[in-house]
């Protein structure tokens, strides 16, 4: 196989089904495709992303407009996407003489095992992660999976020592996506979740936010040369979409049968990130906390619901509490307000991110939430303080129960022993209860904000609350022995925690009131 093209070659998963298909196959049939489903949550963020980037540069759209004429006619426009895949074929090319998010200069540098591009097969430092081979098994990769997994590093690469390439430098840097969660809105296909997540594009007049006029993906600018870019700065949407956080090279071989497999590849530092450059100034799909520095994680200890906050629009005395929505969302009301895009009350996301210790990775995530439509809009103030203080009130409740339990523990343990467990981090089991509990009450909570039903938003989801930390602190006034000591210290545990309970409580009773 000389060539291997994604432009008319199946190799794009599809949600649900055991199907792959080509790019052109993609956009001409996203209206009944369910989704993308690719081997791990990244891989499918990464897959949309891409798409993204092609719909952008053959589209636009250039204005809300161009925007609601696509979306009204139920399909893409496929003929201008067809062309504009055609004038930038040889630049798809998985093994053309510019090949597809690689670089040919590392063609004679010494190869390593194609595990290496699989975050989940051991390879030298990589553990083991979701699968039981080991490093002493030969791992090798059809084209159509090294598209995919090679599209998946650049996108979410946790950096860390890599082969040095031209440059003696072997420390790389994480790429954009491993730094948070990637926020996409979820359609019933293929086409609306594209849409959705399809912004205004217009470079001329810097839209989106930190886009100018010479932004481009990868494949419309000269191959990249070996030596890295160090401290580099996103020229806009579409170059950071289509980032080259590393060199990539990928040795093909030919199988007995006369079949292409990857075997051997050569990963090398590539584009780092300028330390002073902020994501929130360009990304789409990212979340940030109130600093608008620091982006919103996966976190495998705190469900997404948590920090629902984050996503909602604020204004006013609001704003320093609560975060920065992906700017999608922005852009979602700006489209329902200008042209007629009808919304419904709640609005499906999945975050899709990483969970790391420093370069090691631990787990990848997809966390659905549904988010009220109402949030989306900072003048809703009243929506989002009935939010800020459910969560406060949830977050107050679930420290109170963590302070107990080790005041609970602390009782007969010695002083070593708790800090031992300290350092380990430890945590009641108990507490997971309590917050296992009130997951499916957020579902609960939104519903009662997307109708405006405040005053039952807070009632119910006050009741949750309590009922779940009375569970909780049952459970763990249940551990220990029956001795008079033990008795004193659980009735002392247990009248703190009702009296704190109310306490905790009782800014729910009242109305927040509307912050302007």
């Amino acid at each position: 196989m000389n060539s291997f093209n994604p432009i008319d070659q199946r190799c794009v998963p599809i949600l649900g089904r055991d199907e792959e298909v080509s790019l052109v196959d993609l956009f001409t049939r996203a209206d009944e495709l369910p989704g993308l489903g690719g081997d791990s949550p990244t891989m499918t963020a990464a897959l949309y992303r891409l798409a993204l980037a092609v719909l952008h540069r053959a589209l636009g759209p250039v204005n809300g407009d161009a925007w609601t004429q696509i979306w009204q006619a139920r399909k893409f426009p496929v003929e201008k996407i067809v062309d504009y895949l055609e004038r930038w074929r040889h630049r798809f090319d998985l093994f053309g003489d510019e090949p597809f998010y690689q670089c040919r200069e590392l063609a004679t540098a010494e190869p390593k095992s194609a595990a290496l591009l699989v975050p989940y097969k051991s390879s030298g430092n990589n553990v083991t992660l979701f699968d039981h081979t080991t490093s002493d098994v030969r791992v090798t990769l059809t084209p159509a999976e090294a598209f995919r997994w090679l599209v998946t590093v650049h996108a979410f690469d946790l950096g860390g020592t890599k082969t040095p390439g031209v440059s003696p430098d072997k420390s790389s840097t994480a790429a954009p996506c491993a730094r948070g969660a990637v926020f996409l809105v979820r359609g019933a296909t293929v086409f609306e979740s594209l849409m959705l997540n399809l912004p205004a594009y217009e470079p001329g007049r810097r839209r989106p936010m930190g886009t100018s006029t010479r932004d481009a993906p990868v494949w419309e600018r000269p191959q990249l040369s070996a030596m890295p870019r160090k401290a580099a700065v996103p020229r806009g949407w579409t170059d950071l979409l289509t980032w080259q956080s590393r060199r990539v090279w990928l040795r093909r071989t030919q199988d007995e049968d006369g079949s292409v497999a990857i075997g051997e590849v050569v990963i090398c530092p590539g584009d780092s990130l300028h330390k002073d450059f902020q994501l929130s100034n360009v990304d789409q799909h990212m979340a940030f906390y109130s600093d608008n520095v620091t982006p919103l994680r996966i976190d495998r200890e705190r469900a997404l619901w948590r920090s629902a906050n984050a996503l909602a629009a604020r204004s006013g005395a609001l704003a320093p509490r609560g975060g920065v929505p992906p700017r999608t969302f922005g852009w979602l009301l700006e489209t329902q307000k200008a042209a007629g895009l009808k919304l419904p009350q709640l609005i499906p996301v999945t975050a899709y991110g990483l969970v790391n210790k420093q370069s090691k990775l631990i787990t990848w995530a997809a966390e659905d939430i549904v988010l009220p439509a109402r949030l989306l809009d900072p003048a809703e103030t009243e929506a989002a303080a009935v939010l800020e203080s459910a969560l406060r009130a949830a977050e107050e409740v679930g420290s109170l129960l963590f302070e107990q339990a080790r005041r609970l523990r602390g009782e007969f343990k010695t002083r070593i022993e708790l800090q031992e467990e300290k350092k380990k981090d430890w945590r009641p089991v108990q507490l997971a209860s309590y917050w296992a509990a009130l997951t499916p009450e957020y579902d609960r909570l939104a519903h009662h904000l997307a109708g405006g039903e405040y005053e039952e938003a807070k009632r119910s989801w006050s009741r949750a609350v309590e009922v779940a930390a009375t569970s909780a602190l049952n459970r763990m006034l249940a551990t220990g022995t029956t001795s008079t000591r033990n008795l004193a210290i659980r009735a002392k545990v247990a009248s703190t925690v009702t009296f704190r309970l109310r306490e905790a409580l009782a800014g729910l009773k009242a109305s927040p009131g509307a912050t302007a």
